[in-house]
């Protein structure tokens, strides 16, 4: 988890990635408790584990201690159909992750946890208009709390 804070003091929060281990909700439920017990983030940015194609393409070689990362890995594909752009030979599908149907699951669990305790602004990391749709969130100008919104920039 990434703490930061911009040139104005406004804490912003990021709470990636999210992996849907066993146990997992009650482990992201009581995380987002003891942010909200201790800080009033202006905003927090959510994402899912998530790949670029390389890394994802060793996964049967990448060393672990248990079954658990290979399990992990194993219910990734490509976030986005593939899609041949100009000057490219190949097709690109972007990085790997969660299905879309399990990515706006997790997303609509962490953003009814939040809402518990917050109506701060929650934003998507790497994440297509359909799962900002799906997850009720208002597709914004910025993807993440590593970005100032366009009148902070002024």
């Amino acid at each position: 988890m990434l703490f930061k804070i911009d040139l104005s003091g406004r804490l912003r929060i990021r709470l990636d990635p999210i992996v849907p281990f066993k146990g997992w909700k009650e482990a992201y439920a009581e995380t987002i408790k003891l942010i909200f017990d201790k800080i009033a983030p202006e905003r927090i940015t959510i994402g899912t584990l998530r790949f670029e194609k390389g890394f994802y393409g060793m996964k049967n070689t990448i060393f672990t201690t248990g079954p658990f990362l290979p399990k992990i890995l194993g219910q990734m594909g490509p976030m986005f159909e593939p899609k041949l752009f100009e000057g490219s030979k190949t097709p690109k599908a972007g990085k790997y992750s969660f299905s879309e149907k399990k990515r706006i699951q997790i997303f609509k669990f962490v953003i009814e946890e939040i809402r518990k305790y917050s109506d701060c602004k929650i934003a998507l990391c790497k994440e297509s208009d359909n799962v900002w749709n799906d997850t009720g969130l208002e597709l914004s100008k910025y993807s993440c709390v590593c970005q100032l919104d366009y009148a902070d920039m002024s």
